[in-house]
């Protein structure tokens, strides 16, 4: 620690106060990394188009990803009829609820569940013995 303060105050006298500022300016660049830059895009957009379009912006891109993954979600359950019955007639005949399961979707959803519970339960065995 106090090598690298006597290499510090070394540097200022050699150079000034300016040089250390740019070292840790560049450190600073170096360290934050890309984050630096998305802050600057991100208040430069907001300065070009006003928040309230800023907003908008990101509000029209998810829908657009919540759409596209409509269109995966329909596609990857194509193969099976989802039929959604009204209110009434989901009273009077409750068992027509069965077409409206996304089968494929639930079977992938409790295999990864079960996976992941699975790879739990061995990491934990592992870690305690």
């Amino acid at each position: 620690m106090f090598k690298l303060r006597t290499h510090l105050l070394a540097l200022e006298a050699r150079f000034g106060r300016i040089a250390l500022r740019i070292i840790a300016i560049t450190l600073v660049l170096l360290l934050a990394g890309p984050e630096v830059f998305l802050v600057s895009e991100y208040l430069m957009m907001v300065e070009l188009v006003g928040e309230a379009g800023f907003v908008f912006l990101y509000v029209t891109a998810a829908k657009l990803i919540w759409q596209n993954l409509g269109k995966g979600f329909t596609a990857f359950e194509s193969r099976y009829y989802c039929y959604i019955p009204s209110s009434t007639l989901a009273l009077k005949n409750p068992s027509l609820l069965y077409f409206a399961i996304p089968r494929r979707t639930l079977i992938l959803a409790f295999s990864i569940a079960f996976s992941a519970l699975v790879a739990s339960q061995f990491i934990s065995f592992q870690l305690l013995y």
